[in-house]
């Protein structure tokens, strides 16, 4: 049994899955496979007052595909019998896709003008922020929809470039940050 996340979770990055066996007749060995084919040892912990044994098992989902993963866990009693278990989860390691449709690539601004763009993340963005020179917020996020907009004012402004920032973060935590000097005119 896994404690600390749950079947089907989404997950990310390393992970630790923190897990008890328990069987009457005690635990002879525990093992684990990613591929349902190469299995690997578990070591356990014995907690001989709660009769119980316990694991962590480190995973790198980053040497996962994304989507749906199972771990494939055997242990053996001490009386030689054998059971098999199955944790689903699923991975996202990869970051949201910013795209700046304005200013155009070799477009100079002035004055008041629009930032516009998408981020999307086929699990979800959760935040989209901007920042250009001292000016810092977050996008409106509305749901289906990943398109943004903001209308800066740099009237006043003698700095010949300004520095956007666009960061996106998703459901699972990964971030892209995508940066562009814009010309003012």
């Amino acid at each position: 049994e896994i404690r600390n996340y749950t079947l089907g979770q989404l997950v990310s990055k390393k992970i630790t899955l923190e897990g008890e066996v328990i069987d009457g007749n005690g635990i002879k060995s525990l093992v684990y496979s990613l591929d349902g084919k190469n299995f690997e040892e578990v070591k356990l912990n014995y907690n001989k007052k709660e009769e119980t044994y316990t694991f962590n098992l480190s995973i790198n989902t980053k040497e996962l595909e994304d989507g749906p993963q199972v771990c494939w866990f055997k242990g053996v009693d001490l009386q030689g019998t054998e059971g098999t278990s199955s944790f689903l989860f699923f991975v996202d390691n990869t970051a949201p896709d910013i795209h700046l449709f304005s200013p155009k690539e070799d477009e100079k601004i002035n004055g008041i003008f629009s930032v516009a763009g998408s981020a999307y993340d086929t699990i979800g963005v959760t935040q989209i922020s901007y920042q250009l020179g001292d000016e810092i917020g977050d996008f409106e996020l509305i749901a289906g929809n990943p398109y943004w907009i903001k209308e800066f004012d740099i009237r006043g402004k003698t700095d010949k470039n300004q520095e956007l920032i666009i960061t996106a973060v998703d459901k699972s935590g990964n971030i892209s940050v995508m940066k562009k000097k814009l010309s003012v005119d």
